[in-house]
């Protein structure tokens, strides 16, 4: 290795973000996108950084789709190694890899079919079950808060259901609209600008409220909850998907979540107090990566 090649590694992983970075793709590919999350920093920025190793001949990068890829070199040099290894036993590296899975679980599961059953029965997914449930409901209107990537706004829409889909980020709204007009769902989803403390939604306007991963985001949930149930209409039902009490401290600075889950009895009292009737909390079960979060599923009633 010339002492020029010494040199460049040396400033490049001089940079803890881009030392963490470095950790970070050389245990996984990690897309652009995911490493801003994890490191809780723009995507340009991560963008920029990995341009920099990529020169210095550390990283890779490939596209996929609308996504950019990064992963170590296997030819990186032996200093690069020695620094991503002796990084690799802080605390700062586990807390990454410990992100760097959940992320990689949830793009598994965004992207690959997941069985119900054996994988090789044909059509046996949980898609395809979650199909089969909503076609036995009846046309509703359903608030959907803070819908993400909206593919659950676009699977009730395709069952017929008529989704208002609440957001504060306008650029996640226009994303979905165009998912929605490119599969012939536009007349189903209409996309709102608001926040879940004051929806911008008609009081008995919709029949559902669903709240997915999204309690855990708020300082004050229950502000949410009360807006949700003066918004629902008499009979209405409100549907939370959140996680349980868990110990994963590193999800408040990398992903934004102001609660770290809430016990059973805990999510069973904010409801109440929200003024919901029939009010049931129970588990939906315990994701298979580490760190293993456990989901809880609440829903309520609008009585009167």
């Amino acid at each position: 290795m010339s002492a020029s090649a010494i040199t460049t590694t040396l400033r490049l992983l001089a940079d803890e973000r881009r030392l963490r970075l470095m950790h970070l793709v050389t245990h996984a590919e990690l897309a652009v996108g995911e490493l801003a999350v994890i490191l809780g920093t723009s995507q340009p920025l991560v963008s920029a950084q990995l341009a920099q190793l990529r020169s210095g001949g550390l990283v890779a990068l490939r596209r996929e789709g609308r996504r950019s890829l990064a992963r170590a070199l296997a030819v990186a040099p032996d200093l690069a190694r020695a620094a991503v290894v002796e990084f690799g036993q802080s605390p700062a590296a586990r807390r990454d890899l410990a992100a760097a899975r959940v992320s990689i679980a949830a793009r598994e599961r965004e992207c690959a079919s997941t069985g119900l059953g054996l994988r090789a029965a044909p059509g046996r997914s949980w898609e395809a079950f979650a199909h089969g449930l909503l076609a036995l409901l009846p046309p509703m209107r359903i608030a959907d808060i803070g819908p993400g990537s909206g593919g659950m706004a676009l699977l009730l829409a395709r069952e017929g259901h008529h989704v208002l889909a609440i957001d504060r980020d306008g650029a996640a709204l226009t994303r979905l609209a165009a998912r929605a007009r490119r599969e012939g769902l536009a007349a189903r989803i209409e996309c709102r600008r608001g926040v879940a403390e004051d929806l911008p939604l008609a009081a008995g306007e919709v029949d559902c409220i669903l709240m997915s991963q999204l309690l855990h985001e708020l300082e004050q949930p229950a502000d949410a909850l009360r807006a949700a149930r003066a918004r629902l209409a008499k009979g209405g039902r409100l549907l939370v998907l959140d996680l349980e009490a868990h110990t994963e401290t590193w999800v408040r600075e990398r992903l934004g979540h102001q609660h770290l889950g809430f016990r059973k009895p805990a999510l069973r009292e904010l409801l109440r107090s929200a003024g919901f009737a029939n009010v049931e909390v129970r588990s939906s079960g315990r994701d298979p990566h580490a760190p293993h979060f456990e989901g809880l599923i609440g829903t309520g009633v609008r009585k009167r």
